[in-house]
């Protein structure tokens, strides 16, 4: 299993752990957490999907005085929060404590809602400022999309702890390597696009850029000179931001929950 904290705002990750498929999804997220809090500050805001909810990680977040919001099952703590309520404040009970929380409905369409647990009690985050909120989080959705298929961190070269893990560090490190890189390659093509009468807006295309990269990354880090260094990064970067795919809003994809054999085998991974 992996977790990671993962940085919306800058394209990051933050933290990240590779550990036994049996573990504590909330137990693994408070080790890591409790790794990041030196380098928190008072503005992080966590989001958590709803494998999270529970009174003691709920608490856990308060004692440590973390900002976050938690997606929850419609029916979570259905005998203390209002069903038909959208916007409430209520309270739960761990080893005698008492948490004030809130709990906010957000509709998501098709007569469909999403109940949302939070410690912001803000009235200027109202029911859409939560919905806007709290789909940034479809961003680590999108990562591990890129850490699966086009890095394709599955697929391990041997067994052994020590090689999986170097494999698994190594693969977050190139992640933000391509996320850096692809941050000002998009801002080229945003420059070169302004003013611009198009039918779509354009945007780096991430396959070619982990293409280019794992062939080229070593290379930049080793390179001695830092004029060449600056010569070799100008030339990725050129090539990366020449490859570019549409934006098209609204997209969306048919989930595949099929199970293949033998999907990760040894040895097939393609991209490094």
């Amino acid at each position: 299993m992996v977790s990671t904290i993962y940085d919306i705002g800058n394209d990051l990750f933050v933290k990240g752990i590779i550990t036994k498929c049996t573990d504590s999804e909330r137990t693994v997220a408070m080790e890591l957490i409790n790794s990041f809090l030196e380098l928190r500050s008072n503005n992080d805001l966590f989001l958590f999907d709803r494998g999270y909810p529970a009174k003691y990680f709920f608490h856990y977040l308060l004692e440590n005085k973390l900002n976050f919001v938690v997606r929850t099952p419609v029916n979570f703590y259905r005998s203390i929060i209002k069903e038909k309520v959208s916007d409430q404040i209520f309270e739960l009970v761990y080893k005698g404590k008492v948490m004030h929380l809130r709990a906010v409905r957000i509709p998501i369409g098709s007569g469909e809602e999403e109940l949302l647990i939070t410690n912001i009690f803000d009235e200027s985050f109202d029911i859409p400022t939560f919905k806007v909120l709290y789909f940034k989080r479809w961003s680590i959705e999108i990562k591990y999309d890129v850490l699966k298929n086009k890095i394709q961190i599955e697929k391990f070269s041997g067994a052994t702890k020590q090689t999986i893990e170097q494999e698994f560090y190594a693969a977050l490190f190139m992640t933000n390597m391509a996320s850096l890189l692809k941050s000002e390659s998009d801002a080229v093509i945003a420059k070169e696009q302004k003013d611009k009468v198009l039918k779509y807006e354009y945007k780096t295309n991430n396959n070619i850029l982990v293409g280019v990269l794992k062939d080229k990354l070593i290379s930049l880090i080793f390179e001695p000179s830092p004029r060449r260094r600056k010569k070799l990064y100008k030339a990725l970067l050129n090539e990366v931001q020449r490859n570019r795919v549409p934006i098209r809003p609204g997209r969306q994809f048919k989930r595949s929950r099929g199970l293949n054999a033998n999907k990760h085998g040894f040895g097939q991974r393609s991209a490094i």
